[in-house]
Parts: structure tokens; sequence; C-alpha cells
């Protein structure tokens, strides 16, 4: 496993998003990427195990669109990604 600053961190697909907010969080998978609006959507839920089971509805219905620059200047643990390089765990954290 790698830890890597979040201002290092460049969008891909398939990436895994961590929020943490005050007594709520959610797990979310990118899947589209604007990079004219500088904006990710990401298909998000409460637990992971349910992002596998989502229909096609309940997806879009899950979606959210974040600004980038609001995921790489976050702080204190709000946001976290973690993605598959090269067959190591990358985490990028605050």
């Amino acid at each position: 496993m790698v830890s890597k600053p979040l201002p290092m961190w460049r969008p891909k697909h398939r990436d895994v998003i961590h929020w943490n907010g005050w007594l709520k969080k959610w797990v979310g998978i990118i899947s589209g990427i604007n990079n004219k609006d500088s904006t990710i959507s990401v298909v998000t839920a409460g637990l992971p195990v349910l992002l596998a089971d989502y229909s096609q509805q309940e997806a879009e219905k899950n979606t959210k669109n974040l600004k980038i620059k609001d995921i790489i200047n976050s702080g204190g643990g709000v946001y976290s990604v973690h993605r598959i390089e090269d067959g190591v765990d990358v985490w990028y954290v605050a």
C-alpha cells in the first residue's frame, strides 16, 4: 500500500472516492470525467457492496457531480481516493 497527498491526485475512471461528513458517509466510483467543467460524476452508496447491485436507474439516481478542486483542496479527512496502480493499492489522502 502506498499513500500520496490528495493534491497529487488526478481523476481516472473507476477511482473509488470516500467522503466522510458529520454522522454520514458514502463511497462512490467515478463514472464520468468532464475536463471542460473540471467535474466528475460519482455513483455513490452508503456501503460499497451496494454499488455492485445497482440497476441503471438506481445508479443515475445516486450519482453526484463534484468539482475536482473541492476534492483536492479538502482537508481534515473529508475526502480520500483509492485506486490500484500497477497492482499496488494507492490511497490519496489529505
